[in-house]
């Protein structure tokens, strides 16, 4: 039956499943083959294929650790990701990173359908040549589309389910891509270590294009798993679950990227259709559908947080109705990037990638606000009153966070904004600002985290400032 419990407490008898169950919601985020062009994306940077390498492993081994534990945090809160962040800036100043989690969420899905919209286009072209293009357009928007708000608005215990079997279906399918193109491709070449500010960038890349554009949602399905399931686990279990395909798929890209420099080229203009040049007619179908299904699994997981913040927000519906808006707005946005505005999508592309950084430092404030209230939990007239025994605003994590957000845009500087944070295919004029961009991003994640540790500490610290009654669900 359709979920409709929005962001309230859950209870213990609501709490079911292992920590274990959680790798495959995350594993199904992260598997599609789109992800295979983000390795091209970081070889665009410049990096030769073992600065690459290094540039992959660091940045997950960095980025979905957080993921990990924003879904702790959630275990132990019993609530979603950005209702809990109420108890760290208040539940009126929560509002601003909330409306920001909630733009990224309605964003990136928009971009998902978007390419699931064009894959559709170019696959199925290849196949019937003589097909409309805007039939095709139309029809990929609305498979994708249609399966993702189906899935969302089931929920949580559907969402767990469906996710396994869209990681095995995937997973099958694309070992017989990598099978076929590393055939087809050959063995790459030699190519210097280059190091310095390339890789750098590669390393901040794949940070934002990893664990940090997910942990706005973390919490929104640990918050189901029972309140005493080992935390190691649920950590572990959401980290490897969030890394494992962006690890092999990106490391196949740099390999394929290698042995075939054109395809990193390509990539720069049709991110799945550079992926599709090595491959035979035959193989265009159920790479086709391997491609959807992908972007179902990436698309379930923002769709559902989505409506979540939309509660958070303080709107006063329904989740089935917050989800039905939520999709809309996709629809609309994607729609338009299809076929009214072929110009607009640079603009929606700086759009998105300005909100990782005030959301770097919103991550790094909430899990030291966590850490901190190790002891204490997290009161629930905090979560869901106005005038509980919490701040309506507090002053030093919405400081931190303006603090974080102007370091990190004054350290990349505004024309260097226009990249790409996550699934975004980037532009060929961009490559080169790419490759000097400054880790503006990281460090808006550094200072935001530093700066509110250092105002709660002289508050007299963090567990102190609020005595309410805490949350049951904490252990």
């Amino acid at each position: 039956m359709i979920e409709r419990k929005g962001i309230e407490s859950t209870a213990d008898d609501e709490r079911s499943g292992k920590p274990s169950h959680h790798f495959w919601i995350w594993a199904a985020a992260s598997l599609n083959p789109f992800v295979i062009s983000s390795g091209l994306f970081v070889l665009a940077l410049g990096l030769s294929w073992s600065d690459a390498l290094i540039a992959i492993i660091v940045g997950a081994a960095i980025s979905y650790p957080l993921l990990g534990f924003v879904a702790l945090a959630g275990l132990r809160g019993g609530a979603p990701t950005m209702t809990l962040s109420r108890a760290t800036f208040g539940y009126h100043g929560n509002k601003l990173p909330t409306l920001l989690a909630y733009l990224a969420c309605i964003g990136w899905e928009a971009i998902a359908l978007f390419l699931a919209a064009t894959a559709t286009k170019t696959l199925a072209s290849r196949v019937v040549p003589d097909a409309n293009p805007t039939a095709l357009l139309a029809l990929g928007l609305v498979t994708t589309g249609a399966a993702t708000v189906v899935i969302a608005l089931y929920g949580y215990h559907l969402v767990v389910r469906v996710q396994k079997w869209i990681t095995l279906a995937i997973t099958i399918a694309i070992s017989g891509y990598c099978g076929i193109v590393a055939l087809e491709v050959g063995l790459p070449g030699h190519t210097p270590p280059t190091g310095g500010t390339p890789l750098l960038a590669g390393i901040v890349f794949v940070i934002a294009a990893g664990g940090l554009a997910w942990v706005m949602t973390g919490a929104d399905y640990s918050r189901y798993l029972p309140a005493r399931a080992n935390p190691r686990g649920v950590v572990g279990w959401t980290a490897i679950g969030g890394a494992i395909a962006p690890l092999t798929l990106m490391l196949f890209g740099i390999f394929a990227g290698t042995a075939r420099p054109d395809l990193v080229v390509h990539a720069a203009h049709d991110p799945i259709g550079a992926l599709t040049l090595p491959l035979p007619t035959w193989f265009c179908v159920p790479f086709l559908i391997t491609t959807i299904l992908g972007f179902v699994g990436s698309g379930v997981v923002n769709l559902y947080s989505s409506g979540l913040n939309l509660l958070a927000l303080g709107v006063k519906v329904s989740r089935p109705v917050a989800i039905g808006i939520d999709a809309t707005l996709v629809v609309l946005a994607s729609g338009y990037l299809l076929f009214l505005s072929p110009g607009f999508f640079a603009t929606f592309e700086t759009f998105l990638a300005i909100l990782g950084i005030p959301l770097a430092a919103w991550c790094a404030i909430f899990l030291v606000d966590f850490h901190l209230r190790h002891r204490t939990g997290y009161p629930l007239d905090t979560l869901y009153s106005a005038t509980g025994s919490g701040e309506r605003n507090n002053l030093a994590a919405l400081a931190a966070l303006l603090t974080g957000t102007c370091i990190g845009i004054g350290l990349d500087g505004m024309d260097r904004l226009a990249t790409v944070l996550d699934f975004l295919p980037i532009d060929s004029g961009q490559l080169e600002t790419l490759a000097a961009m400054k880790p503006g991003l990281l460090v808006s994640f550094i200072a935001g985290g530093v700066f509110y540790g250092l105002l709660v500490r002289r508050q007299g610290g963090g567990s102190k400032r609020r005595n309410g009654a805490r949350s049951d669900n904490f252990r």
